[in-house]
């Protein structure tokens, strides 16, 4: 439970007075005219209404303080959020974009800008097909999700993307998007690894390794190729900002000139392009929704013209009327034009909380609309008869978050789609909000100093599939029958366990060069995956009639592979905890509480192929956990009384 906090705000005007006028006849006998004409007891009066005006403010801190503590912790107040959309143009000629095309919905109303200038080029994607193995696999061009290199990863398989015609022109930069299975998540994963950027940096120089970088996805490596009429070769320039498919994100190449058709067999008459896995394994597939051609962000922002606000009267806390749209913040582009003709910028900036009396700096009201000066202790005061004129960008809030089809019009008679929601867009943060993110910034765990430190910093590793995270004191993953003082091994579980139960040795590497540096220094750690026990059930279960005896011993399967689930399983529902013993009490419940049972015997449990004729429970490794494997059952009528 929380503490409750002190009220500091106790003294009050009344009791005050009333205490020093009993105070007096001790302090200043002397003095005897208590009444209220007395100058003495006027001087009390005030005294006592000073004080509680200071004491009011005891319980109360200034918006300002509150910010710079909150500064103090790494937490400052967001300002309104800029959303995005995935938008894709088609032209009949190849053109060139330059960074800012306005990209609209079909009435005007809605305004995104691009980000990033980007060679348009006229061709167009027709087919998706993989090679996994030795078979060929047709995504086709529109549907759900798919996986690229199939359920189960292995080196050599592709992804083919076929074309109507040929890249061009030669040497331009084309960009292909690739679109993951969650738009917004993966670009929170890019966030928290530009994030961990520098510490891994760090971390890895001091280690000494050719550790890879942190956009390269931690175990799988592919390349990106292209036909050119005898083999397949690396596409030119190639920037892949996919993570190796696992998250979405661009890819950037130079076209190349002596691109081919052909390349797979069937389809001589397409231009293909293909991704394929060189190296390593993935701990989940990728899964794709789509590839985008000619694709980009766009951010939901438009840029106003210039224009000349007024002129400053040299005051303190001046405004000027800005916009009533919402204001993209940190868009500002202000300047003061003094009347000898003397220019000089100004910045914007969140509050005054950090300028100096002549730091030329402004902040937006975006309740407003307005743009607000300082008052000569707080950011400068503009000189007087300067002109003030300013550029801006209007945009950002959740009005920026549309629907899919939304933006309909490009610039130039390109045509434009939208097959995404947009996504991102956010009100500003209020003060509270702030203050309610820091409490639970500092409660998430930074250092992993205890088990559940540990735990939880795995779980959080950038752009590693993980779902459960498991320490254990004093073991270690080779010597498990010792204890092993000062040694901590952490067990981690995929979300893709039930395809790939064991995580992949590059997945164990990554997390503990995360950990490493947030561990204590005494303490070796280990990163490994559990200690599978296949678990099967051998019983015979009596039963009423009612319900066949195909249907009970499915119901009975059923329930078991649910109960020994690794992520949904066990007593809580939560996954099967590590370590936890398989008790024979669990199981005959379990299968006692199926429709028509009316008892359960014979039961035997069967730990990986080998049977316990003791009756006995199956206890596990600390490390370890349970899969379900095949379960007999026997379904005899009721026993009779």
């Amino acid at each position: 439970m929380t503490l409750p906090l002190p009220t500091l705000d106790t003294l009050a005007y009344d009791p005050l007075v009333a205490q020093a006028r009993d105070l007096l006849p001790y302090l200043s006998p002397e003095w005897t005219d208590h009444n209220a004409h007395d100058p003495g007891i006027t001087l009390i009066e005030l005294l006592a209404w000073m004080t509680e005006a200071d004491s009011y403010r005891l319980d109360r801190l200034a918006p300002r303080s509150e910010r710079s503590f909150l500064r103090l912790v790494g937490v400052g107040v967001r300002p309104a959020q800029v959303a995005r959309a995935l938008v894709a143009f088609a032209a009949n000629a190849s053109l060139s974009l330059l960074a800012g095309a306005p990209v609209r919905s079909a009435d005007g109303k809605v305004r995104f800008q691009t980000g990033t200038p980007f060679q348009v080029v006229d061709a167009r994607a027709v087919l998706r097909i993989s090679a996994i193995g030795s078979t060929w696999v047709d995504h086709g061009l529109a549907g759900p999700a798919f996986l690229p290199f199939g359920a189960r990863p292995a080196v050599g398989d592709a992804f083919y993307l076929g074309l109507d015609r040929a890249l061009s022109p030669a040497g331009s930069r084309a960009r292909l998007f690739v679109v993951g299975a969650d738009l917004a998540a993966d670009e929170a994963t890019w966030q928290a690894l530009r994030a961990d950027r520098p510490r891994a940096s760090r971390r890895d120089r001091a280690g000494g390794c050719g550790c890879v970088g942190w956009r390269e996805h931690h175990g799988a490596r592919v390349v990106w190729e292209y036909f050119d009429g005898v083999g397949w070769q690396a596409l030119p320039g190639l920037f892949d900002g996919t993570r190796a498919l696992s998250l979405s994100g661009p890819v950037r190449f130079r076209v190349p000139a002596d691109m081919r058709a052909g390349g797979v067999a069937g389809h001589g008459d397409r231009w293909f392009i293909r991704c394929r896995l060189v190296q390593g394994a993935y701990d989940c597939a990728p899964r794709l929704k789509a590839l985008l051609l000619n694709a980009v962000l766009a951010r939901h922002v438009a840029d106003e013209p210039a224009r000349l606000l007024g002129q400053s009267n040299g005051q303190a806390l001046q405004r000027f009327d800005l916009s009533r749209e919402p204001i993209v913040p940190g868009s500002t582009q202000l300047a003061l034009t003094l009347p000898n003709g003397t220019q000089t910028p100004w910045a914007e900036r969140p509050d005054f909380d950090r300028s100096g009396a002549l730091a030329r700096h402004h902040r937006v009201d975006a309740a407003r609309g307005q743009v607000v000066f300082g008052d000569g202790r707080a950011g400068r005061v503009p000189e007087a008869g300067g002109a003030v004129s300013v550029r801006w960008q209007t945009g950002s809030g959740v009005g920026g978050n549309v629907p899919a089809s939304t933006l309909s019009s490009a610039p130039g008679g390109l045509s434009v789609t939208q097959d995404f929601a947009a996504w991102g867009g956010a009100e500003a943060e209020t003060l509270g909000e702030a203050k309610a993110r820091a409490v639970r910034s500092i409660a998430q765990a930074r250092c992993a100093v205890t088990l559940h430190d540990l735990e939880a910093v795995a779980l959080r590793v950038p752009g590693a599939s993980i779902v459960r995270a498991h320490a254990v004191a004093g073991f270690h993953p080779q010597l498990m029958h010792f204890e092993v003082a000062g040694c901590v091994t952490v067990v981690l579980l995929s979300p893709c366990v039930r395809s790939q139960p064991d995580p992949t040795p590059a997945l164990c590497r990554a997390v503990r060069r995360h950990l490493d540096p947030r561990r204590p220094v005494a303490t070796e750690l280990h990163v490994t995956g559990p200690a599978w026990t296949t678990v099967s059930v051998k019983a015979r279960l009596h039963a009423r009639g009612g319900l066949s005896a195909t249907s009970l011993q499915a119901e009975a399967l059923r329930r078991l592979n649910a109960f020994f689930d690794p992520l949904t399983g066990g007593p809580q529902g939560d996954g099967w905890p590590f370590g936890r013993s398989v008790y024979r009490a669990e199981v005959l419940a379990l299968l006692d509480e199926l429709p028509s049972v009316v008892a359960v015997d014979k039961l035997v449990l069967v730990r990986d192929g080998l049977a316990d004729d003791h009756c006995n429970n199956l206890a596990l490794c600390p490390h370890g956990l349970v899969r379900s494997g095949p379960h007999e059952f026997e379904v005899s009528p009721e026993m009779s009384r």
